[in-house]
């Protein structure tokens, strides 16, 4: 057991694992974003429609049971006045006027005329189907009536007569048909209608039944479920709940009749579709359903086109982090204006960067590596060169040889100054030594043709520089611009400081450079063989910008025939 439940529990801990690294994507999570939006703006909106819906349905299934309702009562008036038209053509009937004056002892045949006669008038109504019986009677006890749904009775006078209409009746003024809702006579447990007339001059009552069940023809299909035909004695049906007539999900609507004060109470729920129904959350969760569906499905295919950049752009640049083919460009992650695209213009352009900072740097690498051979050549065997220099320094001051004794003399110090120290940065105190050593080889050479000049403030001697440095600049001021002049000339090295930078100046007041050569200075890399270490200005610039940065390095002001300014710039460095 515990077994099984280590294994459902190592099954949902990758499931769930599985699912997080899944909505880790961006595709996921801009999906995700847009339906977790969509929902937001769609439920609230959705909740608006449905209550929308409900009074659209609402106003619609009012007016379609109004309308039934209305037509409905029209029959129902036009029964009612049937009724009232056929009671009042037989107070005014001339046969019946007849029977009543006859004498007494003569009424026996003309009851029975004057019975089918009545039968006669009441048949010929449209509601004779549902007339009880109807009733002709006098106060002297005379009376003939008309049976039809209802067995005729010799009590029925005095039933009539003992009703609380029949005793409070009351004509309308100008008529002599009144219309009441009371009870079947013979059942005064069902519901009736009922007319009265009186004939004044033969004081004589006619009285017409009618069944309700004329209303179970009327309101046959009736489509309302909570409706009812109400009058001050009796309602059809009998009564409606009280939890729908006081509930305040239901709206009333009443229909008055024509005759009489019956009207038709119906009851139409507010919202026949509830939230909570099962109509109401099925047509909710298929809306959703319907609409979450759209919605990751566009969300999807526009995401794709998003993703799908990203992740070429991403193959391409795990592609040069693992072969290092940089130089290598994807023409394909810089196609359109936008972000992306930007990107994968910027990406091409750092791998051709790249590629050219790696040749850049491994032929600065080569350079190096001779420059190192070559100072290690000239550092061989130190101690029997410099023994042999001070052996032909002391032979020249024998021979009183000036000239060899001081170059024999610059070259030892020169040579000590490049083999002390393994470190390639030295102050710029020892540099100038170095300058020192190499100009006193040069002034034998050149006879004394020209002079350095030094303005190096205490405060920036201290500063450190890569060695060879300014020797080559010297060296460069020197073969091509005093010797070309042809005549005395002088080289001034200064150097200044600001917050973070160091400055030195090599001057020459040699024949100087145009625009052209001034423009190809650093085309070449190296002087000719002649010189001490073959570095020239382009490999100085090179060194000072791969070791401080691309705003360090050499700077160059001349104009032809006034000589010639080197700056070097480089941090401070103690």
């Amino acid at each position: 057991m515990l077994w099984q439940n280590l294994s459902l529990s190592h099954f949902f801990c990758m499931r769930y694992n599985l699912v997080m690294r899944h909505f880790k994507s961006l595709r996921s999570k801009m999906i995700l974003i847009m339906l977790v939006s969509f929902l937001s703006i769609s439920l609230p909106a959705l909740l608006v429609l449905f209550d929308s819906m409900n009074r659209i349905v609402f106003e619609k299934v009012r007016e379609i049971d109004d309308g039934w309702v209305e037509a409905r009562m029209e029959v129902l008036d036009s029964y009612l006045e049937s009724l009232i038209s056929i009671t009042s053509t037989i107070s005014q009937s001339e046969d019946l006027r007849h029977v009543l004056s006859a004498r007494k002892e003569n009424m026996r045949s003309e009851l029975v005329e004057a019975s089918e006669s009545l039968r006669k008038y009441v048949a010929t109504s449209s509601v004779a189907d549902y007339i009880n019986k109807a009733v002709v009677f006098r106060d002297d006890g005379v009376f003939f009536e008309y049976v039809n749904r209802v067995n005729g009775d010799l009590r029925d006078v005095g039933l009539i007569a003992g009703t609380t209409d029949f005793q409070q009746l009351v004509f309308p003024r100008g008529a002599n048909v009144k219309l009441v809702f009371s009870h079947e006579i013979n059942n005064p447990s069902k519901a009736a209608i009922a007319t009265y007339s009186f004939i004044p001059e033969y004081s004589t009552y006619i009285y017409l039944e009618l069944s309700i069940s004329m209303l179970d023809d009327i309101f046959r299909g009736n489509p309302i479920e909570h409706f009812q035909i109400r009058t001050p004695a009796w309602s059809y049906p009998d009564t409606i709940s009280e939890e729908i007539a006081s509930s305040s999900k239901y709206k009333e609507s009443r229909v008055e009749g024509n005759y009489g004060s019956i009207e038709a109470v119906y009851f139409t729920e507010k919202k026949p579709f509830g939230i909570s129904s099962q109509y109401g959350l099925t047509a909710l969760a298929g809306t959703l359903l319907v609409a979450a569906t759209i919605t990751i499905a566009t969300s999807w295919l526009l995401t794709k086109k998003i993703t799908l950049p990203v992740a070429r752009l991403n193959s391409h640049i795990l592609y040069l982090t693992v072969s290092n083919d940089y130089g290598k460009i994807d023409k394909e992650i810089q196609k359109g204006g936008d972000e992306i695209a930007r990107i994968g213009r910027t990406v091409n352009k750092m791998s051709v960067s790249i590629r050219k900072l790696l040749d850049r740097n491994e032929a600065l690498w080569e350079e190096k590596k001779d420059a190192e051979i070559a100072m290690l050549t000239m550092q061989i065997n130190p101690h029997f060169l410099y023994n042999t220099l001070e052996s032909i320094h002391y032979m020249a001051e024998i021979q009183r040889n000036k000239g060899i004794a001081e170059m024999s003399r610059g070259l030892s110090n020169l040579l000590k100054n490049m083999a002390k120290g393994n470190g390639s940065h030295i102050p710029l105190s020892d540099e100038i030594h170095l300058i020192e050593a190499y100009d006193s080889i040069q002034q034998v050479r050149y006879m004394g043709m020209y002079d350095i000049e030094y303005d190096i403030p205490e405060d920036t001697a201290r500063y450190r520089i890569i060695k060879f440095t300014l020797q080559p600049l010297v060296e460069n001021a020197i073969f091509h611009g005093i010797e070309p002049k042809g005549e005395y000339g002088t080289i001034r090295i200064t150097a200044e400081k600001d917050d973070e930078n160091l400055y030195i100046h090599v001057i020459d007041d040699g024949i100087g450079m145009d625009e052209t050569e001034l423009a190809n200075v650093f085309s070449v890399s190296r002087h000719d063989k002649t010189n001490m270490t073959g570095v020239g200005v382009r490999n100085v610039d090179e060194r000072l910008k791969l070791t401080y940065g691309p705003s360090s390095g050499l700077s160059f002001e001349s104009e032809k025939g006034n000589g010639t300014t080197v700056t070097v710039k480089l941090p401070l460095e103690e």
